[in-house]
């Protein structure tokens, strides 16, 4: 990423893969090649070098992936139902096993226990963070479940173990 946000992007379509699970490079190519000029192209020519260096090819190529992929992994499943609320400053004390911690000012709770050195980096970046506000990982006594369905639409499991911090914004 350059400053302001921008996004560069560097296709060298002579180089082939070393391995033959590149089926995304063969997809951009096969794009680069058959559709983005509107006609088929020669790719090792200076001129479709040259037009592949400029901003809008670029953008036509990250734009086209970005449809693709989202329209091949995103999709709406119907309406989302809030079903109970939970009130964090009303979940009971508990007990934990002794592990790593560190006291917070921006959780509801007085301290954040660690289940690995990660969460408690996490912790930290988040208690530094001028932009949260507040913050809280989701333990066991918590009781918040929320049920994801994988993409065959079953079931999958249930996310309730606090092994990542949710961050929340008020």
């Amino acid at each position: 990423m350059q400053k302001g946000g921008s996004l560069s992007l560097q296709v060298d379509v002579t180089a082939t893969p070393k391995h033959n699970n590149g089926a995304l490079y063969g997809k951009v190519k096969g794009f680069v090649q058959d559709a983005l000029f509107g006609k088929t192209v020669e790719l090792e020519s200076a001129n479709t070098l040259r037009n592949l260096s400029e901003l809008a090819a670029t953008k036509t190529v990250i734009e086209s992936f970005k449809q693709a992929i989202n329209a091949l992994t995103v999709c709406d499943k119907g309406d989302v139902e809030i079903r109970d609320t939970i009130k964090l400053r009303k979940t009971r004390p508990f007990v934990v096993k002794d592990q790593g911690y560190m006291i917070s000012k921006k959780s509801v709770f007085n301290r954040v226990i660690g289940d690995s050195r990660f969460e408690l980096e996490f912790a930290a970046f988040l208690e530094q963070s001028p932009d949260v506000i507040a913050y809280a990982k989701n333990y066991l006594a918590v009781h918040f479940k929320l049920d994801y369905i994988n993409a065959v639409d079953e079931i999958a499991g249930l996310l309730a173990k606090g092994h990542l911090l949710r961050s929340l914004r008020f």
